[in-house]
C-alpha cells in the first residue's frame, strides 16, 4: 500500500475506478493523532502501512494530525475489527481511528473531506514542521546505521556527550525508527547485510525531505560519491573515517547549529 505525503487529487482519482468496481469491498479509515503523543503523522502512516500490508489501497498524510486510508478489505471484514486492529498496532493513546464503508455516492464526499483536511494544514509545510519538532527537543539525536560494530561504537563514543545515539547493524526497522525519533543526523553505510543504504536514503527522503543523511562507505569511488549526492545525501565519508570528520559533518547539521547548548543524552 502506497503512502502519499499529502492529498493529491490525481492519485485519488486514479483509485476511483478500482473502488467503483465493488464499493462494498472498500473502506475509508480516518486516523487522527491525539494530543497525548509525540509521534508524527509520517510515523503513524508507516505503522498503518504495516497493518494493511498486502492490501490494495492508498494512505494520505493530510496534515500533521490527520491520516486517511482507502483500503480494499474484501467482504468478510467489518469496520469495527479494522478500527480495533489499528488501535492495537499503533502506540497506545496516540490516535483515534474511525472506519466507514465506501458508498457509490460517497466518493465525492471523501474527496471533499481530503481537500478540507489538506486546507487545514496549519499553513506550514511538512518539512518546516519536522524541522521545528527537532529544534524544540531538549536533546540532539544521532542515528548510526552500519554493520561494523567497531564503527557503531566509535560513532557512539563521539556523540554520546552531545545527545542520544541510536545504532542499527542492518536496514530492518531503520525507517520506522527514523520516523519515530526524527534524528538530527543519520550516518548511513552503503552496504548493509539486508539491503542497500542508497535505497534506504531515498526511502527516508521520500518521507522527510529535510533529512540530514551522511553516507559512509569503504568504496569511495567517484560514482558512489556522485550517486549519494544526487540521491540527496548531505555528505560522504570514506572508511576508515576519523573522529574529526564525523564531528565536522555533525557540526554542519542545521538543527545542531541552530540549537545552541546541548544536553547530554543516554
Amino acid at each position: 500500500m502506497e503512502v502519499v505525503q499529502h492529498y493529491n487529487q490525481s492519485r485519488f482519482m486514479g483509485f476511483v475506478p478500482h473502488i467503483r468496481k465493488d464499493t462494498g469491498e472498500w473502506y475509508i479509515v480516518e486516523v487522527c493523532l491525539t494530543g497525548k503523543t509525540d509521534h508524527n503523522a509520517a510515523y503513524i502512516a508507516l505503522k498503518l502501512k504495516e497493518y494493511f500490508d498486502g492490501r490494495d489501497g492508498i494512505i494520505f498524510i493530510c496534515n500533521s494530525k490527520n491520516v486517511l486510508v482507502l483500503a480494499h478489505m474484501g467482504r468478510n471484514v467489518e469496520g469495527e475489527s479494522i478500527s480495533n486492529g489499528i488501535h492495537e498496532k499503533l502506540p497506545q493513546h496516540s490516535c483515534t481511528a474511525q472506519t466507514s464503508d465506501v458508498t457509490p455516492d460517497g466518493l465525492v464526499k471523501i474527496q471533499l473531506r481530503l481537500e478540507a483536511l489538506e486546507q487545514d494544514n496549519e499553513s506550514q509545510p511538512q518539512v518546516s514542521r519536522l524541522l521545528s519538532a527537532r529544534q524544540k527537543r531538549a536533546d540532539r539525536i544521532v542515528m548510526v546505521v552500519d554493520d561494523d560494530a567497531f564503527m557503531r561504537s566509535l560513532a557512539s563514543k563521539t556523540f554520546r556527550a552531545k545527545g542520544r545515539v541510536i545504532g542499527f547493524k542492518n536496514a530492518n526497522k531503520v525507517l520506522e525508527a527514523y520516523l519515530e525519533y526524527l534524528p538530527d543526523i543519520v550516518f548511513l553505510d552503503i552496504h548493509l547485510p539486508d539491503g542497500s543504504g542508497m535505497d534506504l536514503l531515498v526511502e527516508i527522503l521520500s518521507f522527510d525531505a529535510s533529512a540530514h543523511v551522511v553516507i559512509l562507505s569503504a568504496d569511495s569511488v567517484k560514482d558512489n560519491i556522485v550517486s549519494a549526492r544526487e540521491r540527496g545525501a548531505k555528505d560522504f565519508i570514506a572508511k576508515p573515517f576519523t573522529l574529526e570528520k564525523l564531528e565536522s559533518c555533525y557540526s554542519k547539521c542545521p538543527t545542531v547549529t541552530s540549537h545552541g547548548t546541548m544536553k547530554a543524552g543516554s
